[in-house]
């Protein structure tokens, strides 16, 4: 019954723009917007948080988001930058070995890594552990140089 009266609607609206003078159909389209008929634009919402991800390739490029989980899939305007930290609402793993991560925010689908060029994500608690690792390797090599002069 909806869908009737959906095509309805859409065919009155054709029917008088051809009628109608521009700055008289400006008005009618502000009306139209309000109208219970038209189909509703979804509201922003932010999803549950699951896990919490750093993107980081190493390379210093942008990850461009996908709208679908697929590496090759349609890319968003959405991008994520070196280092960003990001919610993950959901997380699916692809025929193709990777690791899919819904992004709570609704901004797409990233990937924790890209076949034949390496990891792009890691799990926020992974990355904060590699860094500290990095760091206390830093720290004996200094302490073993030190030791040596």
């Amino acid at each position: 019954q909806r869908i009737g009266l959906e095509d309805s609607w859409a065919r009155l609206v054709v029917d008088m723009r051809a009628q109608i003078d521009d700055d008289t159909m400006a008005s009618f389209d502000e009306v139209a917007d309000e109208s219970p008929f038209r189909p509703q634009r979804p509201q922003a919402r932010s999803l549950p948080v699951i896990s919490e991800w750093v993107f980081d390739a190493g390379d210093g490029q942008q990850l461009v988001l996908r709208t679908m989980p697929m590496i090759d899939g349609p890319r968003n305007p959405s991008c994520l930058q070196p280092g960003e930290k990001f919610q993950v609402a959901g997380e699916k793993m692809g025929a193709d070995g990777v690791l899919y991560l819904k992004l709570t925010s609704g901004a797409g689908w990233a990937f924790d890594h890209k076949p034949g060029v390496g990891v792009m994500c890691r799990r926020a608690s992974e990355h904060a552990a590699q860094r500290q690792a990095g760091r206390r390797r830093e720290d004996a090599k200094a302490k073993a140089e030190a030791e040596a002069e």
